[in-house]
């Protein structure tokens, strides 16, 4: 038992704080993974939150300065989060509310707030778990398990063409075509075909033919994948 200045008895840091402490943890490892995916070059985030937030995991802690440093984290992750919204450190959030749960979570707590507590950290983790499945699902794993729905071919038109160049959306639709664009970038202008998941094998067939023999249009039609075309 630790004795603080005032004579009162420290009971030490409690088992559920550390476990909310632990669950902090996760959560920043999570949020900096999902950070580096969203925003590329955010790894050196996790050693800034990762350096402060180890100064809890100190043996020999009172209450009062768990409860404080986890107090202070919490306040720092929550600034950095708002300000670095657009950088994705929102995703800090949860880890803030678990260091703010940790440090409401003492040793004198009542049983109804220690279980208050105790299922909010439960709570947010399990959220954050599910947050970050389900976006691995949107972003990556269900767009590389989809089927293609899109063809696209590279356009050979010049500068001055492309100016007078318009989508030939209405000799492909009649095909199957949903959606038909031009979309260019850094490595040139391609042509855009959308069909319906369910257009039969000879309608694609017939699709792909109409795109091959379009002018200004390379014959090299492929299958763009999900993650890049949608």
């Amino acid at each position: 038992m630790t004795v603080v200045q005032d004579g009162s008895a420290d009971l030490g840091v409690h088992r559920r704080q550390r476990v909310l402490l632990a669950g902090a943890w996760a959560c920043v490892v999570l949020g900096t993974a999902c950070a580096t995916y969203l925003a590329a070059g955010l790894v050196p985030v996790f050693v800034v939150v990762a350096a402060p937030l180890g100064v809890t995991l100190r043996r020999g802690l009172t209450h009062r300065s768990f409860a404080r440093r986890c107090a202070i984290l919490s306040g720092y992750l929550t600034v950095m989060s708002v300000l670095g919204a657009f950088f994705a450190l929102f995703l800090f959030l949860p880890a803030a509310l678990l260091l703010a749960a940790a440090a409401a979570a003492g040793p004198r707590r009542g049983r109804i707030g220690a279980a208050a507590l105790t299922g909010l950290g439960r709570l947010v983790v399990t959220a954050a778990v599910a947050g970050v499945l389900w976006g691995a699902w949107e972003l990556e794993i269900g767009p590389r398990l989809a089927e293609p729905h899109t063809f696209r071919a590279t356009i050979t038109a010049t500068d001055d063409e492309l100016e007078e160049m318009e989508p030939p959306a209405g000799q492909l639709e009649h095909l199957g075509a949903t959606d038909v664009f031009m979309l260019g970038n850094d490595s040139g202008w391609t042509l855009q075909v959308r069909f319906p998941d369910d257009l039969p094998e000879d309608r694609r067939d017939q699709l792909r033919a109409a795109i091959v023999s379009l002018e200004d249009v390379s014959d090299d039609v492929e299958l763009c994948p999900v993650r890049e075309c949608g």
